[in-house]
């Protein structure tokens, strides 16, 4: 008799409770395969994420030395400005000189001329 209720629909039952479980495991194997190809990739991408952090990172370094670069020569600049004011300043004769030189240039090379135009019986 226990071979009859084995064969029976006891038997049967398990079959298919046995046949529903393997089909459940079956899928879970495959939803596992599916899930370590996403965290395959999403490893991947964090990869790609970091690398491209770094180089932002060094970016951002090396416009922030730029700046600071721009605003030293700024300050020169404006050092330079401020020491050729005082210099202008204090050599008011400066200006006088340089017209007298130019008045002077002037006159030679208007001698000058003459004395050609004179040899030249020009005038």
């Amino acid at each position: 008799m226990a071979d009859e209720s084995w064969n029976g629909p006891e038997r049967r039952a398990t079959d298919r409770a046995l046949q529903t479980h393997a089909k459940e495991v079956n899928e879970v194997k495959m939803d596992v395969r599916e899930m370590r190809g996403d965290v395959t990739e999403i490893k991947e991408s964090m990869k790609s994420l970091a690398l491209s952090v770094s180089k932002m990172i060094l970016i951002e370094e090396r416009q922030t030395r730029l700046g600071e670069s721009v605003e030293r020569a700024f300050r020169s600049m404006e050092l330079l400005e401020t020491r050729m004011r005082t210099l202008e300043l204090a050599q008011p004769g400066h200006n006088k000189t340089e017209a007298w030189v130019e008045k002077l240039i002037y006159l030679v090379l208007g001698g000058g001329g003459a004395v050609i135009a004179h040899a030249a019986k020009l005038i």
